[in-house]
């Protein structure tokens, strides 16, 4: 009868920790949104929101372009430290993540929409290439509004 008692009181705690689990992830899963690196331009464009279009562990300078798989994590409501716990970066299967809090995110956005607008709107540099970005860059806004709105 006592080791019977202990048993339901371990499998209790038991079920409470995989709920607790369970609700953790969709509560992660509810509050993210997961792009490619490449949803928010060229490095030289995204670079200072997001780093070097290269794995942080790709020490090595290469003399052709290479690919490199990079997520972005954009998150709401939720705490960094559980974001990076749901996206670990990991270097042995080249997983790399970089976290962005929404609104740094949107405000990115809205600032490189201005940047072309201001182009478009002063006749400077090459307009299909204003035009391709901006819209690139409102589709992206879609995306995460889409996904995160509260």
């Amino acid at each position: 009868m006592f080791v019977n008692f202990f048993t339901r009181i371990f499998l209790l705690f038991g079920c409470i920790t995989l709920w607790s689990c369970a609700n953790g992830v969709r509560i992660v899963k509810e509050n993210t949104l997961v792009l490619q690196y490449q949803d928010f331009g060229p490095e030289a464009m995204a670079g200072e929101l997001l780093g070097p279009e290269r794995w942080p562990w790709a020490k090595e300078h290469y003399s052709t372009p290479q690919q490199f798989d990079i997520h972005v994590v954009v998150y709401r409501d939720v705490k960094l430290e559980t974001v990076k716990k749901a996206y670990p970066v990991d270097e042995h299967s080249n997983q790399d993540y970089r976290y962005i809090e929404y609104t740094t995110a949107i405000q990115w956005h809205e600032d490189q929409l201005s940047k072309f607008t201001d182009q478009l709107s002063k006749d400077e540099g090459d307009k299909d290439y204003a035009f391709f970005f901006i819209r690139e860059l409102y589709k992206n806004v879609l995306k995460i509004e889409r996904a995160l709105r509260k």
